[in-house]
């Protein structure tokens, strides 16, 4: 449906992309169409928002590709005026949840230095591991 719309010369607006990313593709598992209409949007009149970095980058974690979602972080960094927090989160517990611990604790590292800080979940994960390891 949303082929046809370009086809027949309808615009989507913004939230129609992120609506379409968030629950059409990512959480449904197709990343790559994901991120090929993350840059059919970068053609577009329309400049992605943070927000649908996040939603890309959080595919991209659930999917297994951390490595491909910081990639997408650091495009974020260039391309978007602001930043929140919510990124490298997304990307932390991504990694600690493919267990890679020295590269989460890298980018929690480079979360801090930007004067963000972990959210609940991340910090939960931390802990564990740190218990996990006590033991």
């Amino acid at each position: 449906m949303f082929n046809e719309m370009l086809v027949y010369g309808q615009f989507p607006i913004l939230s129609t992309y992120n609506t379409v990313v968030l629950c059409g593709l990512c959480k449904n598992g197709h990343i790559e169409e994901a991120i090929d209409l993350f840059h059919s949007l970068e053609n577009t009149k329309y400049k992605p928002s943070i927000e649908l970095f996040n939603i890309l980058i959080g595919g991209m974690c659930k999917a297994g590709t951390s490595e491909e979602a910081r990639k997408c972080l650091l495009k974020s960094l260039r391309k978007v005026a602001y930043q929140t927090p919510i990124s490298f989160n997304i990307i932390i517990h991504g990694l600690l949840r493919e267990k890679e611990v020295e590269k989460a604790m890298n980018r929690l590292k480079e979360t801090c230095r930007r004067n963000f800080s972990p959210d609940e979940a991340v910090t939960s994960m931390l802990l564990r591991l740190a218990m996990k390891d006590a033991q």
